[in-house]
């Protein structure tokens, strides 16, 4: 069933807590408080666009995904 390939993980654990972290931490800065400050309304709007967005995203990674014979997913590509 397989080509010969080996995939090889490289995100530990701490590599995946780092990252939430990181995102976590780094969320000030990219604009949730000026949103908010600025009105409600149209970070509503902007998030449920955003979140469209997202989704289609990931329907073309999932079909792209599905194309790849290798095990890895978005990775391969």
């Amino acid at each position: 069933m397989t080509d010969g390939t080996n995939s090889v993980r490289y995100a530990k654990a701490p590599h995946l807590w780092a990252l939430g972290v990181g995102a976590v931490v780094s969320g000030d800065f990219f604009g949730w408080q000026s949103g908010l400050v600025a009105g409600f309304d149209g970070l509503l709007i902007l998030l449920a666009l955003v979140t469209v967005l997202y989704v289609l995203l990931s329907f073309s990674i999932a079909e792209l995904c599905t194309t790849v014979p290798v095990g890895g997913g978005p990775y391969v590509f």
